[in-house]
């Protein structure tokens, strides 16, 4: 028999759903709003001089070749302190690498940036900018404080330099596969391209997976129902199409709140070989999308995946809890 502590804890629990499924929402939301990016990794190095303005089209595309080395020490001669950090040379738009420091200039050889961790490990403060440190014999000036990335400081390379990355800022429902490799064939370059956003798979699985665990779950029940009911075959068959109707708008309605790459998204007839090649793309990709992160430049983007991963795995538990769905077919 169903007590009150017994709807007391279901009550409890369905708050809970809500409240971490909505969490795992906003946090989502904070990585859609962080620069999309896509890095090609050239093996023998690749240099060019300029802002990173590309032009393709009608559209001007930001990017910049970067290189991040780690366990550099950075010295402050007036304190005698010296620190490790992990030090990235950037050539190009650096407000496509680190959006902090778009107003470094192209021929800025005297400036730096310092992430908070940075500042603290060498200055011991964060209100340090104007002041000097030295690193492989440069004195550097430091033009700003970032947020904290781990340890990180970002120079302008030496004149002539080569680095090994090349990053892409990515429009809006462009694919970075595509975005990659049309600069490599313009550019006359080999490499391999890579998504700047780790865990983008898990997340973008979490967010749709739970709406459908949902709508699974109720058309299972409502399948009972139908089997139960004592009504006409042909009133079976109209509740049958509004179900399958529901499911399709509910699953249209979180498409569309959710932003989707279109790369995922059928937008018309033609679009269904998403099901043959566009499958086998995403196959391909696969390990890309689930990839571990290798530089501390992706601090935010692991920050905020992990959220949403968290999150949206608290939801899922709570709504198995919920609905007892190993009971589910036996007590209803």
């Amino acid at each position: 028999m169903r007590t009150a502590r017994w709807y007391l804890i279901r009550i409890l629990l369905l708050a809970a759903i809500g409240i971490s499924y909505f969490l795992c929402i906003k946090s989502y939301r904070e990585i859609e709003q962080l620069p999309d990016t896509v890095t090609i990794s050239c093996s023998g190095g690749f240099q060019k001089d300029g802002n990173g303005d590309e032009t393709w089209g009608n559209s001007t595309w930001e990017y910049a070749l970067w290189e991040e080395l780690e366990g550099e020490v950075v010295s402050n001669p007036n304190l005698n302190r010296q620190y490790k950090v992990s030090v990235t040379a950037v050539r190009g738009s650096c407000r496509v690498l680190l959006p902090q420091a778009y107003w470094m200039g192209d021929s800025d050889g005297e400036g730096c940036f310092l992430d908070r961790t940075a500042a603290l490990g060498v200055f011991g403060s964060t209100d340090v900018v104007g002041k000097q440190l030295l690193y492989e014999g440069r004195q550097l000036t430091v033009r700003g404080v970032t947020d904290d990335r781990g340890g990180i400081m970002l120079i302008r390379p030496k004149p002539g330099e080569a680095l090994k990355n090349i990053i892409l800022s990515v429009p809006d429902g462009a694919s970075q596969e595509v975005l990659g490799t049309e600069f490599m064939a313009i550019q006359g370059i080999q490499g391999t391209v890579t998504d700047n956003r780790p865990f983008t798979g898990i997340v973008r699985l979490l967010v749709l997976g739970f709406p459908f665990t949902i709508l699974l779950f109720y058309l299972c029940r409502l399948n009972k129902v139908i089997r139960g009911m004592t009504a006409t075959p042909v009133l079976r068959m109209l509740a049958t199409v509004m179900t399958v109707c529901l499911a399709l708008f509910t699953t249209g309605v979180f498409l569309t709140c959710l932003h989707i790459p279109r790369d995922y998204v059928p937008t018309k007839w033609s679009d269904f070989s998403f099901y043959t090649g566009r499958a086998e793309y995403i196959l391909g990709q696969w390990k890309q999308y689930f990839q571990i992160p290798k530089s501390k430049l992706e601090i935010p983007y692991v920050f905020c995946s992990l959220k949403s991963i968290l999150y949206g795995l608290l939801s899922q538990v709570f709504f198995v809890l919920s609905t007892g769905l190993d009971r589910a077919f036996l007590y209803e």
